[in-house]
């Protein structure tokens, strides 16, 4: 988790289909099924595409996809 209350998705940087910035995807802890632009915040990928992160416990994980 860095400073900013996100934790990055991606290790190399991707272009955002929407705004077209190089990304590394944020995920925050409110959200954390979802990937966003760090530049235009728009949802880049979701929980479809995504394993569960690791620094959720599992009792949270389950319920929150429940």
């Amino acid at each position: 988790m860095t400073d900013q209350g996100w934790k990055p998705h991606y290790s190399s940087y991707v272009e955002c289909d929407f705004c077209g910035q190089l990304t590394k995807g944020r995920i925050y802890p409110d959200a954390p099924t979802k990937v966003r632009c760090g530049a235009c915040n728009r949802t880049i990928a979701s929980a479809i595409t995504l394993p569960k992160p690791p620094w959720i416990e599992d009792t949270e994980w389950s319920s929150s996809n429940d």
